[in-house]
């Protein structure tokens, strides 16, 4: 049993599980919400995927589905595995659009422009995710009551700096001025 791999694993499942829940539920609380987050998936979509017409419904669903797979521990690799895909690919799509007027509306509506930012955001918290399922692979053991309070608080720490990058972006590009 390694206890650091444990912690490692349930720091990961609580960061990429806060922001996907935070992610997700963002998207469909306002129908304003939802709708600004359509138009930036329809222009950031890669040409095929473009006509897509439930693309942006199926990458929320998905959103959902890693959170309710990290919160199941059975199924908690495959709900990393599944978060550093999608990562990677919404920082793809970004990435391709670099120049483009496009708001990310990542956590609901955003006047801010898909940039740099949200490419090393996704970067991050891929990385985060694939660490996590790395951790999934060793032999999992009983996690001390003191290393799951380290855990989640570091999880929800991270996902706080996740959720509120844009703004912390802004904030420092602000600062440099």
């Amino acid at each position: 049993m390694n206890e650091f791999a444990d912690v490692l694993a349930l720091t990961a499942r609580c960061a990429v599980g806060a922001v996907f829940l935070a992610a997700a539920a963002s998207k469909v609380m306002r129908r304003s919400a939802f709708e600004a987050y359509r138009s930036s998936v329809t222009a950031l979509a890669p040409g095929p995927l473009r006509g897509l017409p439930r693309l942006a419904e199926a990458l929320v669903a998905a959103e959902f589905a890693v959170v309710g797979a990290l919160v199941w521990t059975p199924a908690a690799g495959w709900g990393l595995g599944a978060a550093a895909l999608l990562l990677t690919a919404f920082a793809a799509a970004v990435a391709r659009a670099r120049g483009a007027a496009v708001a990310c509306n990542c956590f609901g509506y955003s006047p801010v422009p898909a940039g740099v930012p949200q490419i090393v955001r996704n970067a991050v918290l891929a990385s985060v995710a694939v660490a996590g399922l790395l951790a999934t692979a060793a032999p999992a053991g009983v996690v001390e009551p003191a290393g799951t309070v380290l855990a989640v608080g570091t999880g929800l720490g991270l996902a706080v700096i996740c959720v509120a990058w844009d703004d912390l972006a802004a904030l420092l590009g602000a600062a440099k001025q």
